[in-house]
């Protein structure tokens, strides 16, 4: 649709202007290159697809947009967190607050609106599946666990999703999708405990455990039996 072209060029400039910034902010840094080229993978794959959708009028590269943004929003979570440690000076701040992320809430809602009324009641179904799956998830956690996804669920994260479900002129974009896998800290320390788990627990004779989180990671050592690696999985 026309309206759908329009939000696609709007967020493409906008892009440009947001990396164009993050350059200038980053250039009074020594890693300021380092800290760039991190973000550059997720640029690339956001400019192709959008690229992609505006020449071809492709329905595929239209929907990897979705998951470009999600690689941006966590690459840019991890810039903001590392970046004044290693001199990149005051965060950028959130993704989501900048006019970049606005752009993407327009091009979320032109590409719903351009969609036939099946998939639109498909999307809604599956966010149906997804808060339904997160209550019974919450519900069977063991008392402790989950601490940081349980307060970003209750936290309003649950209510968005709701929203975005039941209400017409919401719009359903990425962001609360990047949050069920945790931001900051509570993701980078699930991620720790796996590695510690992974490589010095076995050592140890620990036992490998299964990351008490859905945003825990997997990490597993050279030297991992397929019991232990099932272990982590199962």
């Amino acid at each position: 649709t026309e309206e759908l072209e329009d939000a696609t060029i709007a967020l493409l400039a906008a892009l440009d202007s947001h990396f164009e910034d993050m350059e200038s902010m980053l250039r009074r840094s020594p890693m300021g290159s380092t800290m760039m080229s991190e973000l550059g993978p997720s640029r690339r794959r956001l400019e192709s697809s959008l690229a992609k959708a505006l020449e071809g009028h492709d329905a595929q590269s239209v929907g990897r947009v979705y998951g470009a943004v999600r690689s941006l929003l966590s690459s840019q979570s991890l810039l903001n967190m590392f970046g004044p440690m290693l001199g990149g000076g005051a965060s950028a701040g959130p993704l989501k607050d900048s006019f970049l992320y606005q752009q993407v809430m327009g091009f979320e809602k032109a590409r719903f609106s351009a969609a036939s009324e099946g998939k639109r009641g498909e999307v809604k179904a599956a966010l149906s599946r997804l808060i339904l799956t997160a209550d019974t998830y919450l519900a069977e956690l063991q008392h402790g666990q989950a601490r940081d996804f349980v307060a970003r669920w209750h936290g309003g994260l649950r209510d968005t999703l709701v929203h975005m479900r039941d209400d017409p002129e919401a719009v359903i974009h990425p962001l609360p999708f990047s949050q069920l896998r945790g931001e900051g800290g509570g993701y980078m320390g699930d991620m720790m405990k796996s590695v510690m788990e992974s490589f010095g627990g076995q050592q140890q004779g620990g036992k490998v455990q299964r990351a008490d989180t859905i945003e825990g990671l997997s990490s597993l050592s050279p030297q991992t039996s397929f019991l232990d690696g099932q272990a982590k999985v199962a």
